[in-house]
């Protein structure tokens, strides 16, 4: 399991005596979690994705993906040789981007930004992300849903939606990506 800051805990299932612990004192607002696959444990701070093995809890690598101003806050998906996770884009000139990483080295394979064209008030817009866990279908297909923009109904000097003007493509949409190429196949906003 894992806490709110970033730290993982296995423990004995019969007993629930703690097996082993790895911290990373990274506070993350959550809801985060793990996944689970070929001895290994995959989850993220706040910053990074990481790989630790399941048996020891053991770091095997971390890959700095944002800043701590554009967290991560979801537990990744394991498909096959692919680790994929999303920042959420939530402070101001934030931008959700997805990621797939190898899941033996923690090397990005691929990005997606999305937040299609740049925010007219990056001072103010922002948003955009996964908050949810994506699927992978037998074909290897992502689907995400992504997150509204910010800030909700605008602001006091762009009210109504204007700081980011018309449908701010891809936000509040169903994205579906390669998840060998990160290429977008279609969308539905």
């Amino acid at each position: 399991m894992q806490d709110l800051n970033s730290n993982v805990y296995a423990l004995d299932l019969a007993t629930g005596r703690l097996r082993w612990m790895r911290r990373f004192g990274r506070v993350d607002g959550g809801p985060n979690g793990l996944a689970a696959g070929s001895g290994r444990i995959f989850g993220n701070t706040d910053t990074s994705a990481f790989a630790v093995d399941a048996s020891t809890g053991r770091e095997l690598w971390r890959r700095r993906l944002t800043s701590a101003r554009q967290p991560i806050t979801i537990a990744p998906v394991l498909r096959g040789s692919r680790v994929y996770t999303s920042t959420t884009g939530q402070n101001p000139g934030g931008r959700g981007t997805l990621y797939a990483l190898d899941a033996a080295t923690g090397e990005l394979r691929w990005r997606f930004d999305t937040i299609r064209d740049p925010w007219p008030f990056p001072r103010e817009a922002s948003g955009g992300g996964a908050w949810n866990p994506m699927s992978i279908d037998e074909a290897g297909r992502v689907y995400t849903g992504t997150s509204n923009p910010y800030p909700w109904g605008g602001s006091r000097a762009h009210p109504n939606g204007g700081a980011y003007r018309g449908a701010a493509l891809y936000t509040d949409s169903l994205l579906v990506l390669g998840g060998t190429s990160g290429r977008l196949l279609w969308y539905d906003q």
